[in-house]
């Protein structure tokens, strides 16, 4: 019975996160963080960050990947499977309902002003999780210079598969074959 109850948990969790997520995997990262991590305690900042890693790595999206780790880990292959529905549904709803409203109402000037808003209000809050993500991820000056580094290949025009196993093989020979910086 708790097992059921932990997934009727994980699934709701899941969709009221959904209902609220707009902007995608970058902007839902303070809603995770207070959600998950501040008043359900399911993961903590750190596992938060190394998910949010993992999630941006594996096909699909950062929501339902994301979803499906944490539902994973609290309670096994029915918890990942609920709890990526969960995070699916408002979604799935939302686009259902846009699209049948699209033809009619997409060039109302009022409609045109709120979906211009929304998107400044998901800037900004792109913004506050890369500094979110800056803060737990940038502990030393090795992993500053990677994140330079990768900033200067993005702009430069590297593809960003590249730029992300070039980040972690640094992060693995500065981890592994450099032993004396791994403390710093």
């Amino acid at each position: 019975m708790a097992r059921a109850k932990e997934n009727f948990d994980l699934f709701f969790t899941f969709v009221k996160l959904g209902s609220v997520m707009f902007g995608g995997g970058y902007a839902m990262i303070p809603i995770l963080e207070r959600d998950l991590v501040e008043k359900k305690k399911w993961i903590n900042s750190d596992e938060l960050l190394e998910i949010m890693s993992v999630s941006q790595m594996t096909p699909g999206t950062i929501a339902i990947n994301l979803a499906t780790f944490i539902g994973s880990k609290r309670n096994g292959i029915w918890g990942g499977i609920l709890a990526s529905l969960g995070i699916i549904v408002p979604s799935l709803i939302c686009v259902t309902t846009l699209f049948f409203l699209m033809d009619s109402q997409m060039s109302n000037e009022y409609l045109v002003k709120v979906f211009t808003g929304i998107r400044a209000c998901l800037a900004a809050m792109i913004l506050h999780s890369v500094y979110k993500l800056f803060r737990a991820g940038i502990k030393s000056h090795i992993p500053f210079l990677i994140f330079l580094g990768a900033i200067i290949a993005l702009l430069a025009g590297l593809h960003p598969i590249y730029t992300i196993l070039i980040g972690g093989f640094a992060g693995f020979i500065w981890k592994w074959m450099i032993p004396h910086y791994s403390n710093k």
